[in-house]
């Protein structure tokens, strides 16, 4: 049908032989299945779209760092932490949802985000979920495309890291929810359309 946009997404999960920690998607385990599917830049694919399997809890220490051609991240509710640098220079990484849509956000498990998971990603705006307590040092760092973040109703957050939104030079629109009660140094340096 005319104006329809069917959009693929390859869902991420344990390796079919992983034996160790079962709830935590590795960076082994990206590489396995961008291999099986010939996602990596070795096989000159496209852009691709990426899922979180619901059997994941944890994305893991730099899971998906330099995947230039991902575009846009889907996480499922039940990931409660996000390891460091989990997608660190995605530069291609323009949209990120947490659960399928606005309703599923007050789902979602999400608890932490680790040190620069989202650093030089490419979202011009990011919802994070209620549940989130942590957000890492350096976390957005150089996301030059952010303009807007959300935290959405109900937010937990207390400490905004040091360095965490540094060099978001289109960081224009950021509301505080009431229970921030520590900015970090430098938390929003060179942030020059606030």
């Amino acid at each position: 049908a005319d104006g329809v946009k069917v959009e693929y997404y390859y869902t991420f999960g344990k390796k079919p032989d992983s034996t160790f920690d079962m709830t935590t998607l590795t960076s082994e385990d990206v590489v396995y299945w961008m291999n099986e599917w010939e996602l990596s830049r070795v096989f000159t694919t496209g852009k691709f779209n990426a899922f979180i399997d619901q059997s994941i809890t944890s994305i893991g220490d730099a899971a998906f760092s330099n995947c230039d051609n991902l575009t846009t991240m889907s996480i499922h509710v039940n990931v409660k932490s996000i390891g460091r640098q989990a997608f660190m220079y995605c530069s291609q990484l323009t949209t990120l949802f947490f659960g399928t849509n606005l309703n599923a956000l007050n789902l979602c498990k999400l608890e932490s985000i680790g040190d620069y998971a989202f650093a030089g990603c490419s979202m011009q705006q990011v919802i994070l979920p209620p549940s989130v307590t942590s957000i890492g040092r350096w976390c957005f760092y150089n996301s030059q495309e952010l303009s807007n973040i959300i935290f959405f109703r109900g937010s937990t957050i207390q400490t905004v890291e040091d360095y965490c939104f540094a060099n978001c030079s289109n960081l224009s629109s950021f509301k505080f929810p009431s229970s921030v009660t520590t900015i970090g140094d430098a938390a929003f340096r060179n942030c020059t359309a606030l």
